[in-house]
């Protein structure tokens, strides 16, 4: 398992890093107990010039007046005559629509439709970082090299075989987390559950292309995007996230 950390003197300066805690995939099949740290692979990378965090919702648009409408149909306020004589009115103008139409058409009024909005669930979260990441020597130089080519090896599936069917595997999941570790309260959302989506490897990093004379790119902006694997609730903000490392 890797730890990699970029720049070198990152944990001896105390620099404020972000870190990322890869760990094979675990499936619904699978307990979801904590799991080995053995078994992780850490990247720590100081706090990047941009870091922000986005929450969204889901909510559908609603009228109340189809609600009330068909709650006073329903309750039969209206007499069976006047019933039928709707349900054939409907169909002949093209339902609802064609008859709020046709009733708008004539009276030169537009009805309230008494709109409101219904809560329908959390979206899934995402997130993206990007690191400016700047050698400054040749340790250094590979270290960042090692960085982007271990971001991109747990970020791509493997493929298995079985019964000689080929699959892929799930790649790696993540725990995102800023440190030192202050348990959420400097207002950073730790991201317990997630994914890479995207990442771009830029090794024009600072708008030009150079080369170390070990042949190694000096300047890479690296940005990666991840999203959540799961909604989340109230609970779980309000709940603490255990994690391995530091």
């Amino acid at each position: 398992m890797s730890n990699l950390t970029y720049p070198a003197n990152l944990l001896a300066d105390n620099i404020p890093y972000i870190l990322f805690q890869a760990r094979p995939y675990i499936t619904k099949l699978e307990q979801t107990g904590s799991q080995d740290p053995s078994t992780s692979d850490y990247i720590r990378l100081a706090i990047p010039p941009q870091l922000s965090a986005q929450d969204g919702f889901n909510y559908d648009t609603t009228s109340l007046l189809k609600t009330e409408a068909l709650s006073n149909f329903m309750n039969g306020e209206f007499a069976d005559s006047a019933k039928g004589a709707l349900a054939a009115l409907m169909q002949e103008v093209g339902g609802i629509e064609g008859l709020k139409n046709a009733t708008q058409a004539m009276s030169g009024k537009s009805t309230n439709p008494k709109e409101e909005l219904l809560f329908k669930s959390p979206t899934l979260r995402s997130h993206s970082f990007t690191f400016n990441m700047f050698a400054r020597s040749e340790n250094e130089a590979k270290l960042i090299t090692n960085i982007i080519k271990k971001f991109r090896e747990l970020i791509y599936p493997t493929t298995v075989t079985d019964t000689g069917n080929s699959f892929y595997q799930f790649p790696h999941e993540f725990s995102i987390s800023q440190h030192p570790f202050s348990g959420g309260g400097n207002g950073f959302p730790p991201i317990p559950n997630a994914v890479c989506t995207s990442m771009e490897s830029n090794f024009a990093g600072g708008g030009r292309t150079v080369l170390t004379k070990d042949d190694y790119f000096q300047a890479i902006d690296l940005s990666i995007t991840f999203q959540d694997l799961r909604t989340m609730t109230s609970d779980s903000i309000i709940s603490p996230i255990d994690r391995d490392g530091n």
